[in-house]
């Protein structure tokens, strides 16, 4: 898995250095949903049919409610900005019907999906830590 996770990365990486802002949001949102996959796996999450909204969700009443992992807690700015990505994800994946898209708006997106990426990573390797996996 970890090898993936560095191809995927260099895909990622590569996408943005070159502009190509709509590959590295579809890869960001590869990751991401891989990594929260991982985190409702380690908190013992049932995630039958969610989507990352409900997933995320969970994932943030789970970690407020733990004693354990309290101090993993998402503050509301970091809960905005994921939250922001992913509406902001969905529309342009859903505006590319009408090709009319605002590649500032698209670039923003991108750069705002490394943070949820690297959020979610960073928080994946904390909780399995934490857990001593």
């Amino acid at each position: 898995m970890h090898e993936t996770f560095k191809k995927l990365h260099d895909k990622l990486n590569e996408a943005m250095t070159y502009g190509f802002y709509i590959e590295a949001i579809a890869i960001e949102y590869a990751i991401i949903d891989n990594r929260t996959t991982r985190i409702t796996d380690l908190l013992h999450i049932s995630i039958q049919n969610y989507g990352f909204k409900k997933r995320f969700k969970e994932i943030k009443k789970t970690i407020k409610s733990s004693k354990f992992l309290k101090d993993y807690a998402i503050t509301t700015n970091e809960s905005h900005r994921i939250t922001s990505f992913i509406n902001d994800r969905n529309s342009l994946i859903h505006g590319l019907v009408e090709m009319d898209l605002d590649e500032t708006f698209v670039e923003y997106v991108a750069k705002e999906g490394i943070f949820v990426v690297n959020y979610f990573q960073n928080l994946s390797q904390k909780i399995k830590k934490r857990l001593n996996l």
